[in-house]
């Protein structure tokens, strides 16, 4: 055993043979776990080779660091006492979680197990296996995102909506009582309640989730996804069809949200007419995306479906109109929760569209089509990808 083998291991006990314990060495040194061995003032006198793998240092930086320089500055007291609480004999292992911070300045969270050493004269020193748990760490933080999105969702659902269902009802006792047009603006006001209420439980419940995918026709979900959707006069022209892997009902929802959007900020007038209206009705601080509906009970859009073709084969779809487009100043803002620029939208189509891309593993995009409308271009497939 050479000079370096003797400071990374002090002797538990004489009797064993040097084969032996050499034997150990390369066990604990295929461990993929990190092993440190601590004397009993606390000392630092051996370590296995996935330790300087997951630290950083090497084998001579080791052996010159104190127990709590090996993670985060605000745990180095808690860790320090740790290691001498083992040695007390109150308990022959103990467990803790913590930060390693490695040469880098890295933090990393890590659990330790923790047992003493003992040879016939008493103990001769303490044994710290430690694991990266930042995959359990994210698992937990999602655990608990989850549970505090299904308490947001039981909120929005139950708390929201009742009250407003009773508005809903002394709304249509006005009605039969009173002949006023400003009740019309109270119907659209709660309508706008209920779409948002609807588009925050697909945000909280949904979100990101996509069920088991299977083989989907582009024309057959883009048809099921226009007829869910209110688009008085409006026009779906469907120009090409794929078949390619996806969660159906997620996909269809999709469809949904960008019909929707096309219908409400989509317009027939022209181009410069929409831009000047939809500014003046607008903010300064926004440039409201396309046309101002208001006073529009069926907005009429075209809205085309069709294919994204590289070197002959289909990579993706996109859906477009031919309202007066997104000014490319905040293409990318549009997919942001709760951004709207018009009176009847709830700023969450758009975020959710990206979620269920995303879920895919696809890649969306909002550009500006050939005529100038608003178009949206979902990337299914990697067209430089080998197949």
């Amino acid at each position: 055993m050479n000079e370096e083998d003797e400071h990374r291991l002090q002797e538990a006990s004489p009797e064993r043979s040097l084969g032996a314990r050499m034997f150990g060495e390369r066990v604990l040194d295929a461990v993929p776990e990190t092993v440190f061995v601590f004397d009993p003032t606390g000392r630092l006198v051996w370590w296995n080779q996935h330790a300087t793998t997951a630290t950083g240092y090497d084998d001579a930086e080791l052996a010159s660091l104190d127990p709590g320089e090996l993670v985060v500055e605000d745990e180095r007291t808690r860790v320090e006492k740790w290691v001498r609480n083992l040695f007390e004999g109150e308990q022959d292992q103990s467990v803790i979680e913590t930060v390693l911070v490695d040469a880098a300045g890295q933090p990393v969270p890590y659990e330790f197990v923790g047992a003493v050493l003992d040879d016939s004269g008493g103990v001769a020193g303490a044994v710290a296996t430690g694991r990266d748990i930042s995959e359990r760490r994210a698992r937990q933080e999602l655990e608990r995102q989850n549970e505090r999105l299904e308490e947001f969702a039981s909120v929005v659902s139950h708390d929201l909506r009742n009250p407003l269902t009773v508005a809903e009802g002394y709304l249509s006792l006005a009605r039969l009582e009173v002949d006023n047009d400003d009740l019309e603006q109270v119907a659209r006001a709660h309508k706008r309640m209920y779409d948002l209420i609807e588009d925050l439980l697909t945000l909280a419940r949904a979100g990101r989730a996509v069920g088991e995918p299977e083989l989907v026709e582009l024309a057959t979900v883009a048809r099921q996804g226009w007829a869910s959707v209110e688009t008085g006069e409006s026009e779906l022209h469907v120009t090409g069809d794929a078949t390619f892997e996806a969660d159906p009902r997620r996909l269809r929802e999709l469809f949904e949200n960008l019909f929707r959007n096309a219908v409400e900020h989509g317009s027939r007038r022209p181009a410069s007419q929409a831009r000047q209206d939809a500014v003046e009705h607008g903010t300064t601080s926004r440039v409201p995306i396309g046309d101002d509906t208001r006073g529009s009970a069926t907005p009429r859009v075209a809205v085309t479906v069709g294919t994204l073709e590289a070197d002959g084969e289909c990579v993706g779809f996109y859906v477009e109109d031919d309202g007066p487009g997104i000014p490319e100043e905040i293409r990318d803002e549009v997919f942001e929760s709760g951004y709207t620029t018009g009176d009847g939208g709830t700023g969450f189509g758009l975020a959710i569209v990206e979620d269920i891309v995303e879920a895919h593993g696809w890649d969306v995009a909002a550009v500006a089509g050939p005529s100038g409308g608003a178009r949206f271009e979902v990337q299914v497939r990697d067209p430089t990808a080998p197949d």
